[in-house]
């Protein structure tokens, strides 16, 4: 069976916990929600034909726990960002977050990212253009990495298994490229570890959600 470790970062309250809990139990769990430092979740499940043991390590977003990040970011074997779309300094805190994650992991050429725009359900409340969230992620993937960009919402259960099951797709044609010679792959893949146990307002646009 293939192991692979999902790292979900962002800023705090932009949804990581519930679009999380949504993938692994499938439910919404909203404020209720206290995260910790750092939940790991597993699941079990088939994808593009592989058995998958996916770990998940759902890190809190708080800038009181950033040092801690360090420790956890070197042992990712795909990372999904996530921001809100109500709410552009979130937005804004992408590229900082992927610059801790370049500076912590030395795979970070070939690893793959998904970078999410969550709540797109208030689409009503949006700051944040579905087009400002592709041009984002063609920015980001020119530093480097394998970059891929949704929109999802945890509420009401949109794309979120989507961004997680290419988060895992990706992880494993890494793996298979390693496998195979063909690529640097993913090192350290399928290994045990014991990880997780404002700016100014845009204009709003109107947008549905979208895989892109």
């Amino acid at each position: 069976m293939a192991e692979v470790k999902i790292i979900v970062m962002g800023k705090g309250g932009v949804g990581k916990s519930c679009l999380t809990q949504q993938f692994v139990n499938g439910m919404f769990v909203g404020a209720s929600y206290n995260a910790t430092i750092e939940d790991k979740f597993t699941k079990n499940l088939e994808v593009d034909g592989v058995n998958v043991f996916a770990e998940i390590l759902d890190t809190a977003g708080q800038d009181q726990y950033s040092a801690l990040r360090k420790f956890f970011m070197p042992l990712g074997d795909v990372f999904v960002l996530v921001y809100d779309i109500t709410q552009d300094f979130t937005f804004d805190e992408i590229n900082p977050i992927k610059e801790e994650i370049f500076a912590a992991n030395e795979r970070h050429m070939q690893l793959p990212f998904i970078l999410v725009g969550n709540k797109c359900d208030m689409d009503g409340d949006r700051v944040v253009t579905v087009e400002e969230g592709n041009s984002l992620c063609e920015t980001l993937q020119k530093s480097g990495g394998v970059w891929h960009f949704m929109e999802a919402s945890a509420k009401e259960n949109i794309n979120v298994n989507d961004m997680f099951r290419k988060a895992i797709s990706e992880a494993l044609r890494l793996q298979t490229n390693k496998s195979a010679g063909t690529g640097s792959g993913v090192m350290g893949a399928g290994t045990k570890t014991n990880i997780g146990s404002s700016g100014p307002v845009k204009k709003k646009k109107k947008s549905m959600c979208t895989l892109l």
